[in-house]
């Protein structure tokens, strides 16, 4: 029985990391919102992307076309407690863990937001001229800082293989310069585990991220040059990851 009830735990912890991995919501703002509550089916300048309180990061990316960019304020949201509820929702002015603190923007761009306990998440147009934005709300189970420097590499491929990565002061992973195009964590434990990826040079290069249990995912780091090599280091025994790129 005991053995029964260990493996449905890890079931259960599997299928709500599959799940913080792969939720998106898709959507075109190009007006003005009053909305207080949910935002209406109709409501042009108001996405809403409804989420459960164990998921941990909701990534916003806003883009749009030369040819018709938005000119307005885009307002960054979170309720909990119940998305329906119009006195739930609050500007989003926890610290953003990527592209820098913010609640609004009027710039494209991409941020990540700790989004634990929420109930929902949504972008608001709180002013509009004219244009349009089209914005991606994504559930998220690991998060990277925004990165310092990047190279367009070639030359030797570079394969680390699956290594856990250590715990305590960060750890050399390589000594010599490389470009990094991804990294692949998997995280054996029941438990989630923060690793911090930086560059040897000191130059800058830090990243944190958050792996959930059960959670094998690849992180896109897009040739990111570690000049000083790879340092590497993680909250906690039990997880493994493995670094691709050039040298």
């Amino acid at each position: 029985m005991r053995r029964i009830l260990l493996i449905a735990i890890a079931l259960l912890l599997f299928h709500e990391g599959a799940i913080a991995q792969t939720r998106t919501v898709t959507g075109t703002v190009a007006a003005l919102s009053t909305a207080t509550g949910n935002c209406a089916a109709t409501d042009a300048g108001c996405l809403t992307l409804p989420k459960g309180t164990n998921d941990p990061l909701v990534s916003v990316s806003i883009a749009w076309s030369p040819e018709t960019p938005f000119i307005g304020t885009l307002q960054f949201e979170g309720a909990s407690d119940g998305a329906a509820n119009p006195n739930n929702w609050q500007p989003l002015n926890t610290q953003a863990m990527a592209n820098g603190a913010t609640t609004t923007t009027t710039t494209p761009g991409t941020w990540i937001f700790p989004a634990a306990d929420l109930t929902g998440v949504r972008v608001r147009a709180t002013a509009y001229t004219s244009g349009s934005a089209n914005v991606t709300l994504q559930i998220r189970a690991v998060n990277v800082l925004a990165p310092a420097s990047s190279s367009a590499c070639t030359g030797t491929v570079y394969d680390s293989g699956s290594l856990q990565v250590p715990t305590g002061y960060p750890s050399a992973l390589q000594a010599s310069s490389v470009c990094v195009t991804s990294i692949t964590f998997n995280n054996s434990t029941l438990s989630p585990i923060t690793v911090t990826v930086r560059d040897g040079s000191g130059n800058g290069n830090n990243y944190v991220s958050l792996v959930y249990p059960f959670t094998p995912v690849t992180v896109p780091f897009n040739n990111i040059l570690f000049s000083g090599g790879i340092q590497w280091t993680a909250s906690s025994s039990g997880l493994n990851g493995q670094v691709k790129g050039y040298q």
